[in-house]
């Protein structure tokens, strides 16, 4: 391998670490934020069936 061989590839390599790191963080940061719209969503939908189940409360007795 030439040295201008060695430097492509060295220079390659480092690059391609970096977009696998910025690739690591960008899913890390969106599976944050789908772990926090999940979250509010279940909070949301505990909300929802309890106010139906407080609708339905009063005809089953």
């Amino acid at each position: 391998m030439t040295p201008t061989e060695k430097a492509v590839y060295a220079h390659d390599s480092a690059h391609a670490d970096t977009r696998a790191l910025a690739e690591e963080e960008a899913l890390e940061a969106a599976l944050k934020q789908l772990e926090l719209s999940t979250s509010r969503t279940e909070r949301i939908l505990d909300a929802a069936l309890a106010e139906v189940r407080a609708a339905l409360s009063p005809q089953a007795a």
